[in-house]
């Protein structure tokens, strides 16, 4: 159901951790898993977190996230990072966590990785996440990040209330995407209706603003580029990308529980968002 895990879960290694914890007696709680959160919580814990090594793999590969973010660089060279800092790294390139390029950088193997690893850096300063994410939104490489923190309130956690106050905290014109990203959150997850009906009067305070704001970023984050009008666009000579921006078609997936929710409170979505 959702298509960005899918490699990850047809991967051979991740294949093979669950099939090793199950051939030890072991329980892999796949019953558990709401969403792309709870896979991402199990997999910190069983396979980066865990085990003597596991504090000083953790901290690694949450370094390595922060500064790819900061930097905005998929690659950060080896001789940035402190010698004892490296320690962690050969038993993640045996686990397939990170690599190490042919010119000394290190890289993460999946760049999920890097997406959980920043999640679990926001969850760790949850305290102080307005401050830390200050001057960090202008980096796409947090965006994914602190959407994922918003689904992992919302279905993992299941606090609402923390949801709301990050939100609250986040909000303000120089806040905007964030705001927007946390709103993202109710419809990424893996079972959105509940979620909406649980914070649509949220959405529908102040005149419907953030209702507004959600649909305005569901239709261009849960649509996909019409290749019928990319294929026009390259064969007349025209600028692809602006065609593509424009011409858009549902990514069906995400559609029919925020239709169902609309419907069902038509009377209000439509007052509050009429467009």
């Amino acid at each position: 159901y959702q298509y960005n895990l899918r490699p990850l879960l047809v991967n051979l290694k991740v294949l093979d951790l669950i099939a090793s914890r199950l051939a030890a007696g072991g329980d892999v709680a796949t019953a558990m898993w709401a969403g792309e959160s709870s896979v991402a919580q199990w997999f910190w814990d069983a396979h980066i977190g865990a085990g003597a090594g596991g504090v000083s793999r953790a901290r690694f590969s949450t370094l390595l996230a922060e500064r790819q973010a900061d930097q905005l660089r998929l690659g950060i060279p080896l001789h940035s990072f402190e010698v004892s800092e490296l320690e962690p790294l050969e038993s993640l390139i045996q686990d397939r966590i990170c690599q190490r390029t042919e010119d000394d950088k290190v890289v993460f193997e999946h760049d999920l990785f890097g997406d959980w690893a920043r999640m679990r850096i926001l969850t760790s300063m949850s305290d102080d996440l307005q401050g830390f994410l200050s001057d960090r939104l202008n980096s796409p490489l947090w965006h994914r990040a602190l959407r994922l923190y918003g689904i992992y309130l919302l279905e993992h956690v299941r606090d609402l209330d923390r949801w709301r106050n990050t939100l609250s905290g986040l909000s303000g014109e120089s806040k905007g995407s964030g705001t927007d990203l946390l709103l993202e959150a109710v419809f990424f997850a893996a079972d959105p209706l509940p979620l909406l009906n649980k914070v649509r009067s949220d959405l529908l305070e102040d005149d419907g603003r953030l209702m507004r704001r959600l649909l305005g970023r569901f239709l261009a984050f849960a649509t996909l580029p019409d290749p019928r009008m990319i294929a026009l666009a390259r064969a007349e000579g025209h600028d692809e990308i602006s065609v593509a921006a424009q011409y858009r078609r549902p990514n069906w997936t995400y559609w029919p529980p925020v239709l169902r929710f609309l419907h069902d409170h038509r009377s209000e979505c439509v007052a509050a968002s009429p467009v």
